[in-house]
């Protein structure tokens, strides 16, 4: 027992000491999606703003930095970046995603809803595009339904956004209740006025 108990020590010791050391061998970014991932976002953020003074047009890393600003609450200062980024590059999609994104975090669902469809414009037909668009739109959508209502055309155009959300990601197991919701809407879809629905009744 005694020969086990200072090796025991010995490894409960070397333990941290070796995560540090492979957190201070790993690369920079590698260190800030972890961060990201375990939502120590000042800490991400910080690490794209030092890496973006090396490399300061690098558009993926700017999209990096602002969404960690996003996730901070630093609104403002997401947008205004983004705001310069659409303003070099009118084609790059993955600005709008993040405009959309940082005006969904303040509860300014029409600004969003706009941002999500031209991200899908811009980015729909491209590697890497991010379906979860369609959903973020419908979603902005039936917020607003919730609140002051949508007229028969918004209506027709969240389940349109929401349609193709489902035949795109056919395996989301969210999708039943998505076609529950897409036929009770149907239902209630106002010939004249607009829907006010919180789907309570």
């Amino acid at each position: 027992m005694k020969k086990i108990l200072p090796l025991f020590f010995v490894i409960f010791l070397w333990i941290p000491v070796q995560a540090q050391e492979d957190d201070e061998t790993t690369d920079p970014l590698t260190q800030a999606a972890r961060a990201m991932n375990q939502r120590r976002f000042t800490e991400a953020e910080k690490i794209y703003a030092s890496l973006l003074l090396k490399t300061p047009q690098d558009v993926a890393l700017q999209q990096l930095w602002v969404h960690a600003l996003i996730n901070l609450k630093r609104h403002d200062e997401a947008d205004s970046m983004l705001r310069r980024m659409t303003d070099r590059d009118t084609n790059e999609g993955g600005n709008y995603w993040y405009r959309g994104l940082n005006f969904e975090r303040q509860q300014k669902d029409s600004l969003a809803i706009g941002f999500f469809k031209l991200y899908i414009a811009k980015a729909g037909h491209k590697n890497g595009f991010n379906i979860s668009a369609w959903l973020h739109a419908g979603s902005g959508f039936r917020r607003m339904m919730h609140k002051d209502g949508i007229s028969n055309r918004q209506v027709e155009e969240m389940v349109y956004l929401f349609e193709q959300y489902i035949g795109l990601n056919p395996t989301d197991p969210y999708n039943t209740e998505l076609e529950y919701f897409i036929t009770e809407v149907k239902s209630r879809k106002p010939s004249s006025g607009r829907l006010v629905w919180d789907e309570t009744n």
